[in-house]
């Protein structure tokens, strides 16, 4: 291939994974998005549409070492924003609630993925994958799937199966849901607004760049610090890539919970950033074929998966004797993460739930990586692989 090419394929990238996150954030901010989209969903689908121009394997060293950078960095910035003291403010039942959701996740990935092993590239690490995904989010699947050294393809092709079956249930929760969990739960109590906690997306990523530096410095120094298993000789790749992910979760959540951070340093809309940074490039970068061949297998999976873990939350949450719209939210908090709670408690009309429902959506970003690494390691042990 001309050198000429090469470079200009290279470089466009690069603009691609950068540019697209910063236009996604202003169409989200601007609210001219549609109900179904989110930012990373629209990451995800241009960084897949640019690969059938500019994927080319010579490329693919440079936008790795991209990918893991924004998304160590996305991790850091996330937890350095998490604060463990604020739980107790949740309400017992809603955080009951949550916690039946995510013990759910890593009960059914773990036996779905055995039952299906013979079927699934990387089962075990799928699994882990999985119980990441639907405790925090896709920073979960991702940074889990990258610590334990799953392929590129495997990683996107999940977050892709995801997207699908996600938007079509999210089409659901918000509009026939709380209809449907009507039928078996009480609904809940109606009360008074709850104000959107400080870094919300309604804050422009560029309105205060002084602020957002800071808190970029803090992550990356982190980032610094958690590279030393890298240099630790005897170990093996995949142990000292794990061990940097497990390194930057801990150190950046004990450093958030200090009076050192701010929240003027606007730590999770930069997290966004790379995040989307991260979701661009991953897609990008994956062979188109084996992607779909991947995802195709996956759906199927994914929406039994789903299906499990709705229905035993439903019929737990009315044993616990938790309302309706505890259990929707806590729902959404586990299978989506933060950018979809709004939505939830608008549909709902329960917005002081929504302080709540964020919260710990950000606290299962923080237990996301942890919980599916060793979901993970539970499925290789009852799969006889150790």
């Amino acid at each position: 291939m001309d050198i000429t090419l090469e470079t200009f394929r290279l470089v466009a990238s690069v603009l691609v994974c950068v540019g697209v996150p910063i236009l996604s954030m202003r169409l989200e901010r601007k609210n001219k998005l549609f109900v179904w989209l989110n930012p990373i969903i629209l990451c995800y689908a241009a960084g897949l549409i640019s690969s059938l121009f500019l994927f080319q394997e010579s490329n693919k060293q440079v936008l790795e070492g991209i990918m893991n950078v924004a998304i160590l960095l996305a991790i850091s910035l996330h937890l350095l924003n998490t604060k463990l003291s604020s739980i107790k403010t949740y309400g017992k039942d809603l955080i009951i609630a949550y916690l039946i959701c995510v013990l759910l996740a890593g009960f059914f990935s773990t036996i779905l993925c055995i039952i299906n092993q013979n079927k699934l590239a990387e089962f075990d690490i799928l699994s882990g994958m999985f119980a990441g995904l639907y405790s925090g989010g896709n920073l979960n699947l991702s940074a889990v799937g990258k610590s334990l050294g799953g392929s590129n393809e495997l990683i996107t092709s999940a977050l892709y199966a995801d997207i699908f079956s996600g938007t079509l249930l999210i089409l659901f929760l918000i509009s026939l849901g709380p209809h449907f969990y009507g039928l078996f739960l009480k609904k809940g109590k109606t009360t008074e607004p709850s104000t959107m906690p400080k870094g919300s997306n309604t804050e422009g990523f560029f309105d205060n760049p002084g602020s957002n530096l800071k808190g970029i410095l803090i992550g990356f120094s982190i980032l610094l610090l958690s590279l030393i298993p890298l240099a630790i000789p005897g170990l093996d790749e995949s142990n000292k890539t794990l061990a940097t992910f497990l390194l930057i979760s801990v150190i950046s959540l004990g450093i958030g919970q200090t009076n050192f951070v701010k929240p003027s340093y606007r730590f999770e809309r930069s997290g966004d950033f790379f995040l989307l940074i991260f979701c661009t490039c991953i897609s990008l970068n994956v062979d188109l074929a084996e992607l779909l061949k991947l995802s195709k297998d996956l759906l199927p999976i994914i929406a039994i998966l789903i299906l499990c873990i709705m229905s035993s939350h439903i019929l737990l949450c009315r044993l616990f004797n938790i309302d309706r719209n505890k259990t929707m939210v806590a729902f959404v908090a586990a299978l989506y993460g933060v950018p979809f709670i709004s939505q939830i408690t608008n549909t709902l009309k329960a917005p002081s739930l929504l302080s709540g429902g964020i919260g710990l959506a950000v606290l299962g970003m923080a237990i996301g990586n942890v919980f599916g690494i060793a979901i993970a390691f539970i499925t290789k042990y009852f799969a006889g692989l150790i």
